[in-house]
């Protein structure tokens, strides 16, 4: 449930997004380079009064509720909460693996073809080429004809 934010913006002592932002990721990094990776919610309040010296309200930032507030789109990319055995925890978000590219070209010996479609399209006439011949010790594949199919005669 959303609160009415106060019309003067953050008020004085507290945390607005921005200092709510960049705290909570020095908060986050810490807790993530020390053995339990997670930060309980009940000392979220005391560490930013404590550690940077501002009070952190959920009410000013327009939130009821503080778990409501850390799920906030402004900062969802930051941290989840998940409920654990010990109660609400922060957790840190992951950042997406990098995706790396897979190509059945280059698997298939045609690197060169591969090399040289990553960075201009091939002309018509070299896409309905015959594909080059396959290396020593392997033959290549012969395209199934459904005419040969047809006209093949089967035995009982």
């Amino acid at each position: 449930r959303r609160c009415p934010v106060p019309a003067g913006g953050d008020a004085p002592g507290t945390a607005g997004w921005e200092a709510l932002r960049e705290s909570l990721q020095q908060i986050l990094e810490e807790a993530a380079a020390a053995a339990e990776g997670t930060v309980p919610l009940s000392n979220l309040k005391r560490l930013f009064q404590s550690r940077f010296g501002v009070e952190l309200s959920e009410t000013a930032l327009g939130h009821a509720k503080l778990s409501e507030l850390l799920q906030d789109p402004r900062i969802r990319d930051l941290c989840t909460v998940k409920l654990e055995a010990s109660g609400h925890v922060l957790v840190p978000s992951r950042k997406p693996a990098a995706r790396s590219r897979i190509s059945l070209v280059e698997g298939l010996g045609f690197a060169e073809a591969a090399a040289r479609t990553a960075t201009q399209p091939a002309p018509l006439l070299e896409v309905l080429a015959p594909a080059p011949a396959a290396p020593k010790g392997r033959s290549r594949p012969q395209p199934l004809c459904f005419e040969e199919l047809a006209s093949t005669p089967t035995t009982p």
